[in-house]
């Protein structure tokens, strides 16, 4: 089917300025507020849009500026001093034949049938079926591009943990950039932890990525697993550290069992209890001030 592409510049952040809020009823976590002085330098990101149906200009500007919030978090919380320079392209696709002659040509046939991020090209790829499942897929591919910007051999769980995380971001204007807690997958962990359902953190955490797999059919259990442990650790200033320690030690080697072991507090038996306490609590939106 033939597609017009317009290609779409996301333009360069001029600073980035404190923002005010008025918190949602959600009970929310304000996690940090940026206060460096200088504005970030961006690199420009390119995306491509299909306009042959309904994509919409304003999915392209709520791009933008989520892509740079994003990118700030990588910077300053997760510990990747260069997230500015990193430039993120891809393709956002409303069309399913056009998305699925995409993938063909990228040889990505076998992966998902919402979006991928392909290592081998450097690209993101979307297939929005609607604009806010459009922009879960796009932060999602997108915290898998700037993650591994530094090669590494990193954990399944960390990998898309982060990415179930981040699909949860939401942009506004007034109150900045925010991480929704996502209720699919917070009921499914309620659920697994009240029936016993949980492996052990332990087990869990060596799991090769055929076990993970294995664990991802019927119901994706390892991600639900993942999405709740990186949504743990976000929670707090204090668990920033550990995150950011964990990811640094999986680009030198080391397992997140050793990187656990160094860096939590009475280990992984002590992340487990705190862990699974957190798991019975209600999730609180995650507030990431400072992007406006």
């Amino acid at each position: 089917m033939a597609r017009t592409l317009k290609t779409l510049i996301l333009v360069t952040l001029a600073s980035v300025p404190l923002t005010s809020f008025t918190p949602a009823p959600l009970a929310q976590t304000t996690l940090y507020v940026n206060r460096t002085p200088n504005p970030f330098v961006f690199k420009a990101d390119k995306l491509a849009f299909d306009t042959d149906t309904s994509c919409e200009e304003q999915s392209a500007i709520d791009a933008k500026q989520g892509l740079n919030a994003l990118r700030q978090v990588y910077h300053d919380t997760l510990g990747y001093a260069r997230a500015p320079e990193v430039r993120l392209k891809g393709r956002y696709f409303c069309s399913e034949s056009a998305y699925e002659a995409y993938k063909q040509r990228l040889g990505a046939s076998s992966v998902s049938g919402t979006g991928f991020f392909s290592p081998h090209h450097q690209e993101i790829v979307v297939m929005s079926r609607a604009p806010h499942q459009g922009r879960q897929t796009l932060m999602h591919e997108a915290s898998h591009a700037l993650l591994r910007s530094q090669k590494a051999a990193y954990s399944k769980w960390l990998n898309e943990g982060l990415a179930e995380y981040f699909e949860g971001a939401s942009w506004d204007d007034h109150t900045g950039f925010k991480i929704q807690p996502q209720q699919v997958k917070d009921n499914r962990i309620k659920s697994l932890y009240r029936k016993g359902q949980l492996p052990a953190l332990t087990a869990y955490l060596k799991l090769s990525d055929g076990q993970w797999q294995s664990m991802q059919s019927p119901v994706p259990v390892a991600s639900t697993i993942a999405w709740s442990l990186v949504y743990f650790l976000m929670e707090t200033p204090e668990h920033h550290g550990v995150i950011r320690a964990l990811i640094a030690d999986q680009q030198a080697g080391v397992s997140s069992l050793e990187s656990v072991a160094q860096h939590y507090a009475g280990g992984v038996r002590q992340l487990e209890q705190d862990w699974h306490r957190f798991i019975q609590a209600q999730r609180r939106i995650h507030n990431w001030q400072g992007f406006a």
